[in-house]
């Protein structure tokens, strides 16, 4: 039996909602000042507005430091498709997988998942977007005053968009570690397009995973979407005051089997399951020596990487993917592992990083905090 709705309130000034009546709807409320609603996928004609909800479940962590949502959806047309959602929530952030999985022949001509309606008295939006040939990244910024629609209109997606409210409050929403799904062409010589759209109060994100000339007959297969939110509700700035003392971590010491070096060049990539096992190894040891003062990960940057054996592909050529997503999994399951000693564990990313000033990076300099 699904629930009616599930919130989670990490702070005061941040509500978080899963709307579960009709449809899994994520909903968001930051300070009053910028708030977002999830839309309804559509698959073909059917929208996920007309879904009944078959299943939603919460996990809260024991040490109340995270959260997890479950749903499964099923729209009650044709073959009846079903969607499953998770969102994590932990700290500033909420990542996401959405899977639109069809169980038996379908016939549909348009794909749309995970779009965005957000309402802000917005001051700038800040895209970065990636070449994925040369793997460069570029922070295009755009004003009230210099904004032309639509914002963003291309068959390949951003990497992150910021908005900034006037209030000081800011939305991130960034693509997630698998970018290989979305940088190669869309299959049987489909369109994909992502459209960001805007009018003085409000901003659309669109994401159309696929659109066909006509309908098309199409058998079992999963659609996967993988992405995140973070936020902040005022400008964040660095503290200056003194700390106590530290065991700092250096990720360019770090011993990392070979074939794990990111090809950007910053380091080892976190989605190469060699790199994982040294930072957790590390955690390990400092919980069995009872070592209780805070961990600073520092010299460690989001990278943008092709090795497909990172993705546990060996035979694969290549595969677009970069490590964000998998350092927000690294620093939640580090942390509830450190508190359990009195400890912590926090990321101090370098200044002249592309990223970083994401909310999400600048939430990894503190700690989560229980939630309600």
């Amino acid at each position: 039996m699904a629930e009616q709705n599930i919130r989670l309130d990490p702070t005061g000034d941040v509500a978080i909602q899963f709307e579960l009546k009709n449809r899994a709807r994520l909903s968001l409320n930051l300070a009053n000042a910028i708030s977002l609603n999830q839309l309804p996928a559509q698959i073909g004609h059917a929208s996920e507005s007309a879904a009944i909800v078959e299943k939603s479940r919460r996990h809260q962590a024991i040490d109340i430091l995270a959260d997890e949502v479950e749903t499964e959806v099923t729209i009650p047309f044709g073959a009846e498709p079903k969607i499953f959602r998770c969102w994590s929530a932990c700290g500033n952030h909420i990542r996401t997988v959405s899977d639109i999985r069809i169980g038996g022949l379908t016939s549909f001509d348009y794909l749309e998942n995970d779009s965005l309606e957000i309402s802000s008295d917005w001051k700038q939006i800040k895209i970065l977007t990636l070449n994925a040939d040369t793997l460069e990244t570029t922070w295009k910024k755009i004003t009230r005053k210099s904004a032309k629609a639509p914002l963003y209109d291309a068959t390949q997606p951003w990497i992150s968009i910021v908005i900034e409210d006037v209030s000081g409050a800011s939305l991130e929403i960034t693509t997630g570690e698998d970018l290989w799904r979305l940088f190669k062409p869309c299959i049987e010589n489909g369109t994909a397009q992502f459209l960001l759209t805007f009018t003085d109060h409000a901003i659309t994100v669109k994401r159309v995973l696929g659109q066909w000339p006509a309908p098309l007959n199409w058998a079992q297969r999963t659609w996967r979407s993988k992405w995140h939110l973070a936020w902040n509700v005022a400008p964040v700035r660095k503290s200056l005051k003194a700390t106590a003392k530290k065991n700092v971590w250096d990720m360019a010491s770090l011993i990392c089997p070979t074939g794990t070096q990111k090809q950007t060049g910053n380091g080892a990539c976190l989605m190469a399951s060699g790199t994982l096992s040294a930072l957790k190894k590390k955690v390990r040891a400092t919980v069995g020596a009872q070592d209780a003062r805070p961990v600073v990960l520092q010299n460690w940057a989001p990278g943008f990487c092709k090795v497909a054996s990172h993705c546990g592909r060996p035979n694969s050529q290549e595969m677009l993917h970069w490590d964000l997503t998998e350092m927000l999994q690294f620093w939640e399951w580090a942390n509830r592992q450190l508190v359990r000693i009195g400890s912590s564990f926090t990321v101090e990313i370098p200044d002249d990083s592309p990223f970083a000033k994401l909310p999400s990076i600048l939430g990894l300099r503190t700690p989560p905090t229980t939630r309600d």
